[in-house]
């Protein structure tokens, strides 16, 4: 009677252990695995009709002639940072990318600004050693990123999903405000406003290019989502 018993005993205890092995806790990814560079290709796939008039962007309904290219350094603490060009009908946007990769559901959520860029000026002096950039830019191209991280042939990282783009015109207009300086007297001074004109909807394919992570220089236009970069017609 006592060895069927302990056999009883013996095969309940091998019962539960395989079932913690079976049904016991899933942990995530280590976020060393997702670290890295990231680039690929965002594909327009749709969108509403945009009209730019003046910045050289014509009406398009369908969006699918856009094409972008990004780069992506992804941290193992902080943000992801990286940047971007956008070919879209006829012009050039180009910015800068913030975003967050999440181990454990294998997912970036990101958010991208991209500018058409009408002027560039850099000025240096040499006397006192110091140097100043401005930007100047008549659109722009705003939106979220949202994609997957998940195996690709020969065990490589991909990142695949989807984002939007809100394509805005920079306008300027006059206003009159009390003069800070002199009560009682008025000022005119010029205030930039961006006009929402159209959505442009695109697919992003890209992959891990490399274990080593590459941000943006200090400098670099992707900084205008830090807010680092120049403002619109004027500086």
């Amino acid at each position: 009677m006592k060895k069927v018993l302990s056999l009883l005993v013996a095969f309940v205890l091998m019962q539960v252990q395989t079932w913690a092995l079976s049904g016991g806790p899933v942990y995530g990814g280590s976020s060393a695995a997702v670290t890295g560079t990231y680039a690929g290709v965002f594909t327009g796939v749709g969108g509403t009709a945009i009209d730019l008039t003046g910045t050289g962007i014509l009406v398009d309904a369908a969006g699918t002639n856009a094409l972008g290219l990004f780069v992506l350094g992804v941290p193992a603490t902080d943000l992801a940072v990286g940047t971007f060009g956008l070919f879209f009908e006829g012009i050039f946007f180009q910015g800068g990318m913030l975003g967050i990769v999440d181990p454990n559901k294998q997912t970036l959520s990101g958010v991208a600004q991209g500018v058409h860029v009408t002027q560039l000026t850099s000025f240096t002096d040499l006397f006192f050693g110091t140097s100043s950039k401005s930007v100047n830019f008549d659109s722009t191209a705003d939106g979220t990123i949202k994609a997957k991280l998940g195996l690709g042939g020969n065990a490589a990282i991909t990142l695949i999903g989807t984002g939007a783009f809100t394509v805005s015109k920079i306008v300027t207009t006059q206003v009159t405000i009390p003069d800070p300086n002199f009560p009682g007297f008025f000022i005119t001074v010029p205030v930039q406003n961006s006009i929402p004109q159209g959505t442009l909807s695109f697919t992003v394919d890209g992959f891990k290019q490399s274990a080593t992570i590459v941000k943006p220089a200090a400098d670099s236009i992707a900084n205008l989502l830090n807010g680092q970069g120049g403002g619109g017609n004027g500086t």
